[in-house]
């Protein structure tokens, strides 16, 4: 049998557990708005995350394709070993990035407001 008690707390973990959601969605990285490929430490291209293509990124005998569709990009193939890059899906938020480090690739996100994660703070 419930007593007052036992509601009124329930409420209240219930109201703290609703707020604390939504505090913590509001500071989520911004969508992004640009695509910043980096090949070999330079800057390779930027490419708008609204317009849809494919990047083929070459560089000392290393191929990596990048496909930039629906304001996401993915890397969508390598021909790197471990394949970690294929694997880490799309990104469309600023400061996410997909490394392909045997073909030193980088694919970053940024957008209007630069928003950095806790460790590049």
């Amino acid at each position: 049998m419930l007593k007052k008690a036992d509601i009124i707390l329930a409420t209240i973990i219930l109201i703290a557990g609703i707020t604390a959601s939504l505090v913590i969605g509001s500071f989520s990285p911004a969508k992004g708005e640009k695509a910043f490929v980096i090949s070999d430490g330079h800057v390779f291209g930027v490419y708008s995350l609204y317009e849809n293509r494919t990047v083929t990124v070459l560089s000392n005998g290393h191929v990596n394709k990048i496909l930039i569709r629906g304001g996401e990009a993915r890397m969508i193939s390598s021909n790197c070993s471990g394949k970690d890059c294929i694997h880490q899906g799309s990104i469309s938020k600023t400061s996410e990035s997909i490394v392909c480090l045997p073909n030193k690739v980088i694919v970053k996100i940024e957008g209007k407001d630069k928003s950095y994660d806790e460790i590049s703070k």
